[in-house]
């Protein structure tokens, strides 16, 4: 099965299609900023775990976040460290961006009580989540 691709400047797939794809087409999706390219494989291409390689003639799968933490239920203002992130690596806490990682370890403190949403975000990977409970001591 041919697949036609159309991706952005940084091999992020934008759409994909297994129909006929004319020269119309891929001069409109040009014009708009994407390139195209046409790949034969049998196997479903999802924009959210693909992205085009860098010879620009085939596709890769995103790259999985592997990260070690110390803890996730931390006292309150205890630390949660992370290892074995990757610099470039944005990070978020409950969707606001709180960083981007210029070196692979992470030292989170919590100064309230709650459930926090960590997220871990990189064009290249898989977004990763993680949940993170604070609470005081007892």
């Amino acid at each position: 099965m041919i697949w036609n691709i159309f991706y952005q400047s940084d091999k992020q797939i934008a759409w994909t299609s297994t129909g006929g794809v004319n020269e119309d087409i891929i001069a409109g999706e040009l014009e708009r900023g994407f390139s195209h390219i046409a790949v034969e494989q049998d196997d479903h291409i999802d924009a959210g775990t693909n992205m085009v390689n860098s010879t620009e003639d085939g596709i890769v799968a995103k790259s999985t976040f592997d990260p070690t933490f110390n803890t996730t239920t931390p006292a309150l203002e205890g630390t949660v460290s992370i290892t074995g992130l990757v610099v470039g690596t944005k990070v978020y806490i409950d969707n606001v961006l709180k960083a981007t990682m210029t070196d692979t370890t992470l030292n989170l403190t919590f100064n309230a009580p709650g459930t926090f949403i960590l997220k871990l975000q990189k064009f290249d990977y898989l977004d990763y989540t993680k949940k993170i409970t604070t609470a005081r001591q007892s």
